[in-house]
């Protein structure tokens, strides 16, 4: 309870870096790595890890020949993580999401998990992202993300083929996940 409570401390304190006021729970956590194929993944990226509980369960089941990078751009929470998951190949900004895979040489990534709140954004900087996400996904990549409201959704289904989306009740609050391919 005493996490809960420092988290809402940190989140009030900088209201405008984060999407929820609650970390993802473990039902949410569940929706979004399930389907993903642990043993053949090379690469796999996370997108605003926030307070890490979605890192958290990557790190727990991904090969240890998989890259991992994740991303974080509030600095607090950064260095959280990299405390907390010093294995862990941390970022910082999003928007710089092909210019890290260059840097560890890789092109593209197995799966993209993000928790970014895109509802947040500009419609300029949703659309540079996913232009973004999308060049740096492998072929039979997958986008893997969550969002609060189905707003997003016509800009996803005009990046990606097939949308496959279900509704998460048992998350506070409640949440789309979608799982994005060609």
């Amino acid at each position: 309870m005493v996490k809960h409570w420092q988290f809402l401390r940190s989140f009030l304190r900088s209201p405008k870096t984060m999407g929820s006021v609650m970390p993802s729970s473990r039902y949410l956590v569940s929706a979004l790595l399930s389907g993903i194929n642990w043993q053949k993944t090379d690469v796999i990226v996370e997108l605003g890890a926030g307070t890490g509980a979605v890192t958290e369960s990557i790190v727990k089941q991904h090969s240890a020949d998989t890259l991992f990078i994740c991303f974080e751009f509030d600095q607090e929470l950064h260095q959280r993580l990299v405390k907390r998951f010093p294995e862990t190949e941390m970022a910082y900004d999003a928007f710089k999401l092909l210019a890290s895979l260059k840097k560890h040489n890789k092109t593209q990534s197995n799966y993209i998990v993000s928790s970014l709140p895109f509802a947040n954004f500009s419609k300029t900087d949703q659309q540079v992202l996913l232009e973004q996400i999308k060049e740096a996904l492998a072929a039979d990549g997958q986008l893997i993300l969550y969002q609060y409201s189905k707003q997003l959704e016509p800009l996803l289904a005009k990046h990606f083929q097939k949308l496959d989306r279900r509704y998460v009740w048992q998350n506070i609050p409640p949440a789309y996940v979608y799982h994005c391919s060609n």
